[in-house]
């Protein structure tokens, strides 16, 4: 901006272009650099407005700023541009408390896979190598966070009461999140089971209390090499519990079952029922357990109407994932969007990568992100190339930005890597080298030269004073 009062961009003298007569000479009246601002700030509020549960588009703002005021005038402001969409996003992100990405991992059959009960487990290493890489996306991006969301219980015949039991047996979930942690720096604050509902039906205790006050001390004593009797005292007063939680399941489920025939004459059955038939309502117990993960986000404002959330369920079972996604697909969470992905046995990481990206590829491209990277990018990537007659100095190849991507953590695959630099470029944050290249070219892996955009710099510093 040079200074002054931002003109009305509405009006002649800002952003609408008038030719007049002088005589016989005709001159064309250009709108001042406040006139372009002006116009910004007000698509800005108006996507904002539109959406407000989502950050705004910047190709979006650029498309019309540039057809109301040419591309000329826009690349003489592009700078304060950035720097007003980087201050409205910067002001978006800072809403306190929200969560904008919320993962769910089942357990058997989806991080602890076997072929049969009677060989031991072994962990689904490729998705959780893929859950790693999305962690490191997601920082600095959005405010993330993950839980084991699984359907255990004490009262099992699977129940380990010995350590030498376990690999065979009912998976740890102790002895996982330890694996989590200490081999891929994961940390998984809490494991939600199907009683949490029904122990803490007011969320006045911790999210997962159920696991963590009836289950998890009983697994940590195997882990340390202890055994656990039968006649336990201890275990025994638990079982009673859940006993007496179990029967306020079912007594829910029933009541649930008639209420929903009486109102779309629909029987509701369980999705374990191997009878039901094609005009049945199915439901299962994580439908609960989405409920009361729900319900204890937004009592705590962690998921608000105003902002959007993204919540992912991994699972092996396609009929729990439909069944759970109805919760989030109802009226009272506009805000929430879901994924369920299937796990899968022998699948690589590409697999479950493709998906993840594709869910969360606005999260993963955030403006701030994109900026913070391209900075990477001049430092770690500028070389020269050519011969020496047409020689390119201060570049980097389609291909080289790709392979660094992937190698600095920056996309969880190939697709992802090359999407991130398709952001770059729509975003002005890289530009093409040689004058042949469009600028609507789509980025590919390939030979193509690029440099970064000499804004960048000026755009992220004035991030970091926000």
């Amino acid at each position: 901006m040079n200074g002054g009062e931002p003109a009305d961009p509405m009006s002649n003298n800002g952003a609408a272009r008038t030719p007049s007569s002088k005589g016989n000479v005709t001159t064309v009246r250009l709108p001042s650099p406040g006139a372009i601002l002006a116009q910004a700030r007000c698509i800005l509020k108006q996507q904002i407005s539109k959406n407000p549960s989502d950050y705004p588009s910047y190709p979006a703002l650029k498309a019309q700023l540039v057809e109301e005021f040419e591309m000329a005038m826009f690349d003489a402001n592009k700078l304060d541009i950035q720097k007003l969409f980087m201050k409205t996003y910067s002001d978006l992100q800072k809403r306190a408390k929200h969560i904008g990405v919320v993962l769910l991992f089942d357990v058997d059959e989806t991080l602890a896979i076997s072929e049969n009960s009677l060989k031991p487990y072994e962990y689904n290493e490729p998705l959780i190598k893929v859950w790693r890489k999305t962690l490191d996306c997601l920082k600095k991006s959005v405010t993330f966070c993950s839980f084991l969301f699984t359907s255990q219980v004490l009262c099992t015949p699977a129940f380990v009461y010995q350590p030498a039991d376990e690999p065979s047996s009912e998976p740890s979930r102790v002895k996982l999140r330890i694996h989590l942690r200490n081999k891929h720096k994961i940390k998984v604050p809490a494991v939600i089971t199907s009683f949490d509902p029904f122990y803490d039906p007011d969320f006045r205790k911790k999210i997962g209390s159920y696991y963590r006050d009836n289950i998890e001390p009983f697994e940590r004593r195997i882990q340390s090499g202890k055994r656990i009797a039968f006649d336990d005292a201890e275990l025994a007063k638990k079982k009673i519990l859940e006993k007496e939680l179990s029967s306020k399941r079912h007594k829910e489920r029933m009541a649930e079952m008639e209420k929903q025939t009486k109102t779309t004459g629909k029987k509701k059955i369980s999705i374990f029922d191997s009878a039901a038939g094609a005009t049945e309502v199915k439901f299962g117990p994580k439908q609960a357990m989405m409920r009361y993960l729900m319900g204890y986000l937004v009592k705590d404002g962690f998921i608000t109407p105003d902002r959007c959330t993204k919540i992912m369920l991994c699972d092996d079972r396609k009929d729990v994932i439909s069944a759970v996604e109805k919760v989030c697909s109802q009226k009272s969470f506009p805000s929430v969007r879901f994924m369920g992905m299937l796990a899968k046995k022998d699948e690589d990481e590409a697999f479950y990568a493709k998906q993840i990206f594709a869910f969360l590829r606005r999260e993963f491209q955030s403006y701030p992100r994109l900026c913070q990277v391209a900075r990477q990018m001049k430092v770690v990537l500028n070389k020269s190339y050519g011969p020496m007659w047409r020689r390119r100095h201060e570049c980097f190849s389609a291909q080289n930005a790709v392979d660094f991507f992937l190698e600095g953590g920056y996309a969880i695959c190939i697709e992802a890597a090359v999407g991130f630099g398709q952001a770059l470029l729509e975003h002005d944050m890289i530009l093409p080298v040689e004058e042949e290249v469009k600028m609507d070219a789509v980025f590919g892996c390939n030979k193509t030269l690029y440099r970064v955009a000499e804004q960048v710099e000026a755009v992220s510093n004035y991030s970091q004073t926000l």
